[in-house]
């Protein structure tokens, strides 16, 4: 538990508030709302409270991951945090491929993991 203790909080909540705030401009209209909810059959017009709910542990795995990626900047090993995301990446891909044939909510998806860990690794190499 070394690690934890010797963690740049800084990079940590920089990244992590960067990257979640992308989530919100990701599943906005303005870029991949419309066909993510299209083929997932949601509407996007009222309340969602499923949407909400998907927030907490949204925001757990993106702290998780600011955490990871700050480690792994720690030790010279940004690679490390790379392969990290894009082993969830790949998770969300093949577990969410079956439900949907179209293909645009997995790689939405899938995307935004990969965006995400962009902007944590960038923040960490800037730090």
């Amino acid at each position: 538990m070394e690690e934890l203790a010797n963690l740049e909080w800084v990079p940590v909540v920089v990244s992590f508030v960067l990257a979640f705030g992308l989530g919100w401009l990701w599943y906005s209209p303005m870029m991949f709302l419309k066909p993510w909810a299209s083929a997932l059959g949601l509407d996007t017009e009222g309340p969602n409270d499923g949407m909400m709910k998907a927030m907490i542990p949204q925001a757990i795995a993106t702290f998780l991951l600011a955490v990871v990626t700050n480690m792994a900047a720690q030790d010279g090993h940004v690679g490390h945090a790379v392969i990290v995301a894009l082993i969830a990446a790949s998770f969300v891909m093949s577990s969410n491929l079956y439900k949907s044939p179209k293909c645009a909510p997995p790689r939405i998806e899938a995307g935004y993991i990969l965006a995400m860990a962009a902007v944590m690794v960038g923040v960490n190499m800037v730090f």
